[in-house]
């Protein structure tokens, strides 16, 4: 007799199937086509556009600290006592995603992750231990030059990356990271 309810089938095609629903309810929570075209005079709708992630690229990117080069782009860190953020910044992408104890394995994994994501026009799941803690994934398409965002969650690197007072740098690197590590890097 086969089992009925939630435990039928194969395990390895339900994990897959959750996995799929999981990344559609947070892909929800991403930028609507409403918040994106929006009203100019709506500061939430002016956080998606093209200007917002050009901002973010001559404003946010120069302060952060190159760590290292990635599949064609730079990956870069800014650490202060109250904001810790990675970016990931190739010609035409930029991801950004807070710091949360990741080791340099960690960090470099999650990125090429994060460019599968972009390249797929798929959102990572929730933060996790798998995913990291990205709340920024836009590309400019390069045939069309028209902005992509993939994912964006509004938060405090948000109000951040806007504010017109910069807030210093006082880490090059993550200061939980091992001094061997931040030898080599």
């Amino acid at each position: 007799m086969r089992p009925i309810g939630t435990r039928r089938g194969n395990p390895i095609v339900r994990r897959i199937i959750e996995q799929g629903q999981r990344r559609r309810l947070y892909y929800a929570l991403s930028p609507d086509e409403a918040q994106v075209r929006g009203d100019e005079s709506d500061p939430r709708a002016l956080r998606w556009t093209r200007e917002f992630f050009e901002r973010l690229r001559s404003v946010l990117v120069p302060r952060m600290a190159v760590t290292e080069s990635i599949e064609g782009g730079e990956l870069r860190y800014f650490g202060a006592e109250g904001m810790q953020l990675w970016a990931l910044h190739r010609e035409h992408e930029l991801v950004v995603a807070y710091d949360h104890g990741d080791t340099q394995s960690e960090i470099r994994e999650r990125a090429r992750r994060w460019i599968a994501c972009l390249s797929t026009h798929t959102a990572p799941g929730p933060a996790s231990r798998h995913w990291g803690h990205p709340v920024y994934g836009a590309r400019v398409d390069a045939a069309t030059q028209e902005l992509d965002v993939v994912w964006a969650t509004s938060g405090e690197w948000c109000r951040f990356a806007l504010s017109e007072a910069p807030m210093a740098r006082l880490w090059a690197l993550p200061p939980h990271w091992p001094q061997q590590e931040m030898a080599g890097a």
